[in-house]
């Protein structure tokens, strides 16, 4: 389960970009990498379960993802739209890494984590609302 939510971690990461894509008729690229990422991350995921089992399965499809589009549909994303840059995603995930990161490596962060985050996501949202009265 735990190699689960780390492919649904990335997953969602670069699934978010592809909307933002797809919504502004920027899809043809896009669908030409997720077409060769599937094939890819099909392949990986049966070698994967082949000899190492559920296990191995999930880990090829975390691997088939992380090479193409996980770097590669932000990429499409920010040429598109610049403010979606680097910087930008590095700012946004950072504060999600660093605490799922504690969680894997020590358990007894996870109230503290939980509460961090929810905290995150009231600050985001109060920016959102004070923006969009102004």
């Amino acid at each position: 389960m735990d190699l689960f939510l780390v492919y649904f971690l990335q997953l969602v990461f670069w699934l978010t970009c592809s909307h933002v894509l797809v919504s502004t008729n920027r899809h043809h690229t896009l669908f030409k990498i997720l077409l060769v990422a599937s094939a890819l991350t099909i392949v990986l995921a049966l070698v994967g379960g082949r000899y190492f089992g559920l296990q191995g399965v999930i880990i090829g499809m975390t691997v088939g993802d992380l090479i193409l589009p996980f770097w590669c549909v932000p990429y499409l994303l920010s040429r598109y739209q610049a403010r979606f840059s680097l910087p930008f995603f590095l700012h946004e995930a950072a504060p999600v890494i660093v605490r799922v990161t504690s969680i894997v490596f020590l358990p007894w962060l996870a109230p503290i984590t939980f509460l961090l985050l929810l905290s995150w996501l009231i600050a985001s949202l109060l920016t959102i609302a004070t923006l969009e009265r102004s």
